[in-house]
């Protein structure tokens, strides 16, 4: 069974007080810069789940301690890399590392 998630969008400056969506997930992919109020709003929601963070805003809720559950989704590629079969049959790995068709 599929679970539906309710995810809410941020965007823009959110560095002074306004109205904010709320939802099981939020995607702060247009999200420029926050404010501490906003830091206060996911301290007063901990385990807030959040994706598409850009890496200033990710690194700033990262240094801001704030107790929040990344939701952005793995990058799994299919297959094994060629410098992955390498290393599986002891072969010098080639140039690259592509992925083998």
């Amino acid at each position: 069974m599929v679970e539906s998630r309710d995810i809410a969008h941020w965007r823009g400056e959110l560095l002074w007080p306004c109205p904010l969506q709320e939802g099981d997930i939020i995607d702060l992919t247009e999200v420029i810069s926050l404010g501490t109020w906003v830091h206060a709003w996911l301290t007063a929601h901990p385990g807030q789940g959040v994706a598409g963070a850009s890496p200033r805003v990710r690194v700033q809720l990262d240094r801001a301690g704030i107790d929040i559950c990344w939701r952005d989704p793995t990058r799994i590629f299919p297959g094994v890399s060629r410098a992955e079969r390498a290393a599986l049959f002891n072969d010098t790995p080639p140039e690259t590392s592509d992925r083998a068709p």
